[in-house]
């Protein structure tokens, strides 16, 4: 057996021949050692830090079991291996040793090779846990895809740079964002988005050198610490990283996608909740610039200072969503020629702590920053089924974001809440704005057409303030057109409006599709449609928007106030 060099092995036995016989094996075999005679003393010396304990199970001052257990409990032995050697040789002390954390077990009188052995192996074994544990301790701070920290990583590494005392004051923090990256998990799939990511992080490798670090902290969001720089610099160095980068998705080929990113410079003082938001802040803002560029953070800017108060209402709105703070308000929509109800279109309101009512103007733009839509649109889709009377025929319209209706899982989740409801799908009109259709046409056109299939409506809303063009109205595959509100605004004093509103809707009729024309609140405009011979009505005069059973009685003016 070979030489054992540096490893310290503590030594517990309150017979000297014992210790002495030993120590002169374990010398012998390379071991520095330290002995114990006593409870109290081996308490002491395992603090030390030795490689291995050797202890005999019965000591003048304490059991072997209840020392065990005061090592275990100290710090820094809390992991030495424990080994009792011990002339105690039933088969109970045995296991109760092994129960309470000792790695084995020699009995006196032993044999000389098989306890170096022993010691040897569970040496090795304590270096392989340990090398085990470090190798564990970094893939948890490593991003598996790319190679890069991840956000735990990340979330150490910033605030030991905050804390630097001795820090220059020229560092910066910049998060990097791939514009519309799931277009290539959606039309090439995740292994070209993979791909693309590494494709992304090796392009970063490349031009933040140390002492810069990056990390990769979202699905597609990367962020770098930058040193030795200003703002100018920073900035620079951002959009040269926007301007130069075409993602690959597969090998050599280009995906064309590009990148936007936010710097925050590392200002004294600011903690690491501030910094994360302001660089947030800016990303965001470089986003709404058109994409494919690079902002710096500053507090003056009216841009930085709209989103920042948007990013308020992101929290928001996910809690929302989670915890049902959105109420739904329903808004009636009558046939003009009857007055009777054709169906009540479900809007929504959010609820903030103090009980006061925000509008959808209030939530609905940070919603669609942030791509929240989609979470606002599954909760009134669920909600709005939810409150539906079960003895009823009546119908409700719920509108539909451009953000959910580009997902192809969006008709799967419809379906499947509708059966789970019970509800009949004819009682459900599903409204989409023609700006959405057009923009998502072949998505939209599938989706109408498969929840057509089961009998769900589909309303073309605020028809006219898109792209204004008749002939869309053709080929979009949908039973009702809502006609946006702008056109009744002069119906009364000008012939143009006047005509133009009668051909919106004799064209709709042509080709086999109801009308519903908004913003109807004076009892004049509802003559007028009357006479024009539009279908539907909905506007105040009918009924302001309030929770489900309590609308205003139909047919009656019904202003805000």
């Amino acid at each position: 057996m070979g030489k054992q060099t540096g490893l310290r092995i503590l030594v517990i036995d309150d017979e000297d021949l014992i210790c002495q016989l030993l120590r002169r094996l374990l010398e012998e075999a390379g071991y520095s050692v330290i002995e114990a005679t006593t409870a109290a003393s081996a308490l002491q010396q395992s603090q030390t830090g030795p490689d291995l304990i050797l202890m005999d199970y019965v000591l003048p001052d304490m059991d072997g079991l209840r020392l065990l257990q005061a090592i275990r409990s100290q710090t820094r032995s809390a992991q030495v291996p424990v080994i009792f050697l011990t002339g105690k040789d039933d088969v109970p002390t045995k296991l109760e040793a092994l129960k309470h954390g000792a790695v084995d077990y020699v009995t006196k009188p032993f044999d000389r090779r098989e306890l170096l052995a022993r010691i040897s192996r569970h040496l090795r074994l304590k270096d392989e846990i340990r090398e085990s544990e470090s190798r564990l301790a970094q893939v948890s701070l490593q991003d598996p895809l790319t190679g890069l920290g991840n956000r735990k990583q990340f979330s150490q590494a910033l605030p030991t740079i905050l804390n630097n005392p001795q820090r220059r004051g020229r560092e910066a923090l910049m998060l990097i964002d791939i514009d519309d990256f799931r277009l290539v998990n959606d039309t090439k799939g995740h292994a070209a988005g993979d791909e693309t990511l590494k494709s992304l992080a090796e392009n970063l490798r490349r031009r933040f050198a140390h002492p810069n670090r990056i990390y990769r902290v979202g699905g597609d969001e990367f962020c770098v610490i930058l040193h030795d720089l200003d703002p100018r610099q920073a900035l620079d160095l951002g959009q040269q990283l926007t301007q130069r980068i075409r993602l690959g998705a597969t090998g050599s080929a280009e995906t064309g996608l590009t990148l936007s990113a936010g710097i925050a410079m590392i200002e004294r003082g600011i903690g690491m909740e501030e910094l994360v938001s302001r660089a947030d802040s800016a990303l965001y803002a470089a986003k709404a610039a058109g994409k494919n560029q690079c902002v710096v953070y500053r507090s003056d800017s009216e841009d930085i200072v709209t989103i920042r108060s948007e990013s308020e209402w992101y929290s928001r709105i996910k809690e929302g969503t989670q915890q049902g703070r959105f109420l739904m308000y329903y808004q009636p929509v009558v046939e003009l020629r009857t007055g009777k109800l054709y169906c009540q279109e479900s809007l929504i309101r959010y609820v903030g702590d103090t009980g006061l009512r925000h509008l959808p103007g209030e939530f609905l733009s940070a919603a669609e920053r942030f791509n929240l839509m989609l979470d606002l649109d599954q909760y009134v889709i669920r909600r709005a089924i939810a409150e539906l009377p079960n003895q009823s025929a009546e119908k409700i319209a719920i509108n539909l974001s451009g953000q959910s209706v580009s997902r192809s899982d969006l008709c799967d989740f419809i379906k499947s809440a509708l059966q789970r409801s019970n509800v009949e799908p004819s009682r459900i009109i599903f409204e989409i704005t023609e700006t959405v259709f057009i923009k998502n046409l072949e998505r939209a056109h599938l989706l109408v057409t498969e929840l057509q299939k089961i009998g769900c409506t589909f309303s073309l809303d605020d028809f006219g303030a898109g792209f204004s063009s008749l002939s869309y109205l053709r080929n979009l595959p949908v039973d009702v057109v809502k006609i946006d509100g702008a056109f009744l605004k002069n119906i009364e004093s000008n012939p143009v409006d006047f005509a133009l509103l009668r051909s919106i809707n004799e064209i709709a009729h042509l080709l086999g599709k109801r009308t519903v024309a908004e913003h109807v609140n004076t009892e004049r405009i509802h003559k007028l449609l009357d006479e024009i011979g539009i279908d539907y009505g909905q506007g105040y005069y009918f009924g302001r928007p309030a929770p489900l059973g309590s609308l205003a009685e139909l047919g009656r003016p019904c202003l805000e106030r």
